[in-house]
C-alpha cells in the first residue's frame, strides 16, 4: 500500500477506529512469558505491537519498509524487524512462533489459503491468535482489495487443520465492547451477510476475552468511523445502531 492521502490518514486516525479496538481486546490470547516469540505480520507502524506484553520477543514483518523504519527509531525492546512481501511462504521456521496477530492487512494477500497454511506451519501446537479485519464480498468501503468468503474461510482453517478457531463478525466484538459485556468464545457466531469479521485460534483453557481494559480507553477516545461504514451497516441490521 503507498502512502496516498487515505493510507496517511488511518495511520494517523488508527488508534481511534473501532478496528484497533478489536485488535486490543484480542490481544489478551498472547501470553505474557519470557522467551515466547511473537509474530506481528503487516505490523511495521507498532499500533498493535506497542500494546503486546513486555516479555515476549517479538518479531515484526512488513512490506512497507518507511513504517519498519519508523518502529525501529523507537528503540524498542525485544523486537526484531523483517521487512518482507508475502508472496509463497513466510520467512520463520517451522513451529517457533507462540503467538501469532496480524491486525488490519488481510484483504492484502492474494492467496488466502496459502498464507493461513504458512501461519499453520510456522505456529507451535495449540498457539493462540488472530487476523482482525477480515472484509467479506459484502462490504461496499474496500472493492478494490481481495475480499474473502467467511465460509470459504472456514473450509480452509478445517483443512488445515487448525483446532479450537472461531470466526466472529466484528460488529459483535465491537457492540460487546460498547456495552462492557464479556465475549463468550464458547457461542455460535452467525456469518451469513456479515461484512467485517475476525479469525481466533485459542486453547481450550480460553473461554472469554475481558473488555474491562479496552473499554476504558473506548470510553476516553471520540471513535472515528471514517472508514468502518461497513462496520456500522452491520451493527445497525444487527443490534439497530445508531
Amino acid at each position: 500500500m503507498g502512502y496516498n492521502k487515505l493510507y496517511a490518514k488511518y495511520l494517523i486516525e488508527r488508534k481511534k477506529i473501532p478496528s484497533y479496538f478489536i485488535s486490543l481486546i484480542l490481544n489478551q490470547l498472547i501470553k505474557n512469558k519470557k522467551n515466547n516469540l511473537i509474530l506481528d505480520f503487516g505490523g511495521g507502524f507498532g499500533h498493535i505491537a506497542k500494546k503486546f506484553p513486555k516479555k515476549p520477543l517479538k518479531i515484526i514483518i512488513d512490506k512497507d519498509f518507511l513504517s519498519l523504519y519508523f518502529n525501529l527509531n523507537r528503540k524498542n525492546k525485544n523486537f526484531f524487524y523483517i521487512c518482507y512481501e508475502f508472496k509463497k511462504n513466510i520467512p520463520i521456521k517451522n513451529k517457533s512462533i507462540d503467538n501469532f496477530v496480524f491486525s488490519d492487512g488481510f484483504c492484502n494477500i492474494k492467496n488466502q489459503f496459502l498464507f493461513l497454511k504458512e501461519i499453520k506451519r510456522i505456529i507451535k501446537n495449540n498457539s493462540p491468535g488472530y487476523i482482525s479485519q477480515i472484509l467479506s464480498k459484502k462490504v461496499k468501503t474496500f472493492k478494490e482489495y481481495n475480499l474473502s468468503n467467511p465460509k470459504t474461510i472456514e473450509k480452509y482453517l478445517k483443512k488445515l487443520k487448525f483446532n479450537n478457531f472461531k470466526i466472529i463478525p466484528s460488529s459483535i466484538i465491537w457492540h460487546n465492547l460498547k456495552n462492557k459485556q464479556i465475549l463468550n468464545l464458547n457461542k455460535n457466531f452467525v456469518l451469513k451477510n456479515k461484512r467485517i469479521y475476525n479469525i481466533i485460534i485459542f486453547p481450550n483453557k480460553i473461554k472469554n476475552l475481558k473488555i474491562d481494559l479496552v473499554f476504558n480507553l473506548y470510553k476516553k477516545t471520540k471513535i472515528n468511523f471514517y472508514q468502518d461504514n461497513d462496520l456500522l451497516s452491520d451493527l445497525k441490521s444487527d443490534y439497530k445502531y445508531e
